[in-house]
């Protein structure tokens, strides 16, 4: 949604965004934010599910990601916004002319009402099987920080 200062802020659900660390050619770095579409995120019609976009990381968005909230995110009202999706040659972009449709697209996504097609409820109603833990608490084998001996 808009705010007097020409921007469009949004908020997305953590597990949307993936921080990252861009570097420049010359060395700069800029921390960043990655935002992945999910299925059902649709523009003009168009289905966007597995396109994404970045934004400039900030100090609330970092600690929005850390404690595990809807991510605040501004874009400027005045320019567009990228999607894009693949890799090397197989790169595809869109671009979003007007930042507000992007967000009232985020925004139905995420609001109560959405019901999901009926192809993502197979991809969702998997059981979570966590990854087997290698080393118990209390193991010899586990690796333990070096710790100085007393004086």
């Amino acid at each position: 949604m808009a705010d007097g200062h020409g921007w469009v802020n949004m908020r997305v659900p953590h597990e949307w965004t993936h921080p990252f660390v861009f570097q420049a050619r010359d060395g700069r770095s800029w921390e960043k934010m990655l935002i992945g579409l999910p299925d059902g995120v649709n523009i003009d019609g168009r289905e966007m599910g597995g396109w994404a976009f970045s934004v400039f990381s900030t100090r609330l968005s970092k600690q929005d990601k850390l404690d595990k909230k809807p991510v605040r995110i501004g874009v400027p009202a005045d320019r567009s916004v990228t999607l894009f999706r693949g890799r090397g040659t197989e790169r595809e972009q869109y671009r979003v002319k007007d930042p507000q449709l992007l967000a009232e697209a985020i925004a139905n996504r995420t609001t109560a009402d959405y019901e999901p097609l009926v192809s993502e409820l197979a991809a969702t109603d998997t059981r979570y099987v966590p990854y087997p833990r290698l080393f118990a608490e209390n193991s010899p084998t586990r690796r333990r920080r070096y710790q100085k001996p007393p004086v």
